[in-house]
């Protein structure tokens, strides 16, 4: 859920969909994920772990964030684009 909720949260932010007010630590905690796109369109977000180590700390801000969009979005045409693992 977690790569699935902050995909979601990228394209309704590039599309315009949804505006953020944005400090300090929501900005790191949402620029601080790495991707990969396997050739058969999946797409990988780094585990939360991962980013725990690359950034030193638990990325809440970012998190909450991403739960807010989820229950409003679910079977939207932003959520069933790609497939996420």
């Amino acid at each position: 859920m977690n790569s699935q909720g902050l995909w979601l949260l990228r394209e309704l932010i590039r599309l315009g969909e949804f505006e953020l007010i944005v400090n300090t630590r929501l900005k790191e905690d949402l620029t601080a994920y790495r991707y990969s796109i396997s050739g058969d369109k999946v797409i990988k977000v780094e585990s939360k772990d991962q980013l725990k180590k690359w950034i030193g700390r638990s990325p809440d801000h970012g998190d909450s964030v991403m739960m807010s969009v989820m229950p409003l979005h679910l079977g939207s045409r932003v959520v069933s684009r790609p497939t996420l693992v």
